[in-house]
């Protein structure tokens, strides 16, 4: 059975699928209770600048130090559910932990869509089902983390900039365009896949002179920019320099490559943080 890569699969296996997957994330969720003490790392401490209303900050060099060390997605988010909650609610923590298991869950689709459209059905199905019982997708839903919706938006994001290619329409155009831009704002390593690959849909299209193709990929990759432009200009007052979303290089860079790296992000004992037990010196 054929898809068009314009409308998402509406095959039995694939809605079954979904609905198992679902309920497994959601029995994962509530079987471990890591939403009634969760371990929040950085995303945790800038959300409680958010909440308190003083913007993205962090406690690095000097307290309440404004940081672009995270994309600041995720700690809007847990700041939202926060003022939503109460402050640190377990409530709060249960209904992101649930978005999540529905944004891992929902995988299946696009996934199945895109297998489909380059390995024909056989594979598609068996797309679905790893989807479905994969382990690391499994648990990621249980972590209060931006990994979860990372992970979730990027076969997304792929099947929406190809549904641009395929003669798209404009709820195409916008779903690539502001979808790519949203989800940078939580992980813009996601540029490093999504600029390469519209700039390179732009000059096959412009090489092909299909000029409705090229149009279309040049408004989503616009759509793209406008919705990351404000918080670049952010970045541009509070830092004094050009910084599209965030920057932890410098920390990344520490924790390889310090007289203690274990080729982890922990130190020896794999309890403690390589950063905290040794911080860089100035």
């Amino acid at each position: 059975m054929k898809f068009p890569t314009n409308r998402l699969p509406s095959w039995s296996l694939a809605t079954w699928l979904f609905i198992i997957s679902l309920f497994l994330h959601i029995s994962l969720v509530l079987v471990l209770r890591h939403y009634k003490n969760p371990t929040l790392w950085e995303n945790g401490g800038i959300a409680e600048y958010v909440f308190a209303g003083k913007g993205l900050s962090f406690d690095f060099s000097r307290p309440g130090e404004p940081t672009s060390w995270q994309a600041p997605g995720y700690p809007y988010l847990l700041a939202f559910f926060w003022h939503l909650f109460g402050f640190k609610t377990s409530a709060g923590y249960l209904c992101i932990s649930l978005l999540q298991a529905l944004a891992v869950a929902s995988m299946i689709y696009p996934m199945s869509s895109l297998t489909e459209r380059w390995f024909g059905p056989r594979a598609a199905k068996w797309a679905a089902i790893i989807v479905c019982l994969m382990p690391l997708y499994l648990w990621y839903p249980t972590r209060l983390h931006h990994t979860a919706f990372v992970m979730a938006m990027h076969p997304w994001l792929l099947w929406s900039w190809v549904c641009v290619a395929d003669r798209g329409r404009v709820p195409h155009i916008v779903a690539a365009g502001v979808g790519t831009g949203l989800c940078a704002l939580f992980q813009p390593v996601l540029l490093a896949i999504y600029g390469p690959l519209s700039c390179a849909f732009v000059l096959a299209a412009a090489f092909k002179k299909s000029w409705g193709q090229f149009s279309r990929f040049l408004a989503a990759g616009i759509l793209t920019l406008i919705v990351l432009t404000p918080w670049t200009v952010r970045n541009w007052n509070v830092h004094g320099r050009l910084l599209l979303v965030k920057n932890s290089f410098g920390k990344e860079l520490w924790m390889g490559n310090n007289p203690h790296a274990t080729g982890t992000g922990y130190a020896v004992g794999g309890e403690t943080e390589i950063t905290n037990a040794y911080p860089p010196k100035s």
